[in-house]
């Protein structure tokens, strides 16, 4: 059996609706960024300013007129609420020589919130700043050191004809980047096994050749 393009567009339209019912407006926003990304580097140009369109107008909406979605809130006051969460990490970060260069350890936020007055959260939804408040810098500038070397990889497997491994790795680095934003990928199994698959994948090409 070979799926058709039928096929994809009914899983790409029922994810839609799958993240806009359970109300994950970072997830959606990722999904929306990483179909971006592959209709881009597939040259599909048409079919991504339309998608941009659409997905621009449900954002829209979302935005001006929450009621019409199941939302329990509103993505403006989802994003008041992340820089509130964002201001209170960042000061955590901040409060010490040690904690800005090697963290407070995994999880920190969730720890500490309470304790120190902060706005209530698992995490500080950011991946950046989370990161600097887990590992401080140090620890943030290894994972940059991994999303380079992955960079590296993608380039790499196109210098070898390998222009699947390519847009795979890419879509996966935009995924974390964009959903990062408003959350903490680095830590989503979501994440990680789409990075398994990548690295799979790319370790069964390179060794097939």
């Amino acid at each position: 059996y070979r799926p058709t393009k039928f096929f994809y567009a009914f899983t790409l339209l029922i994810n839609c609706a799958a993240l806009l019912l359970s109300e994950s407006r970072s997830s959606l926003l990722a999904f929306m960024a990483c179909a971006g990304v592959y209709l881009l580097l597939t040259k599909r140009y048409l079919i991504c300013a339309v998608c941009a369109i659409l997905g621009g107008g449900v954002w829209l909406i979302g935005w001006f007129y929450p009621e019409v979605f199941s939302w329990t809130n509103s993505l403006s006051f989802i994003f008041t609420e992340r820089v509130e969460i964002w201001e209170c990490a960042i000061r955590s970060f901040a409060g010490s020589i040690g904690s800005i260069l090697i963290g407070r350890g995994p999880m920190t936020y969730y720890m500490v919130w309470e304790r120190e007055g902060l706005f209530g959260a698992n995490h500080a939804h950011n991946i950046v700043i989370d990161s600097l408040l887990n590992v401080g810098v140090i620890g943030t500038l290894l994972y940059a050191a991994i999303i380079l070397y992955m960079l590296r990889m993608a380039f790499k497997a196109k210098e070898h004809g390998n222009k699947l491994s390519f847009i795979l790795i890419i879509i996966f680095i935009a995924e974390v980047a964009v959903q990062g934003i408003a959350d903490v990928t680095i830590m989503w199994h979501q994440s990680a096994a789409f990075f398994l698959t990548v690295v799979a994948y790319g370790n069964v090409s390179y060794n097939s050749k």
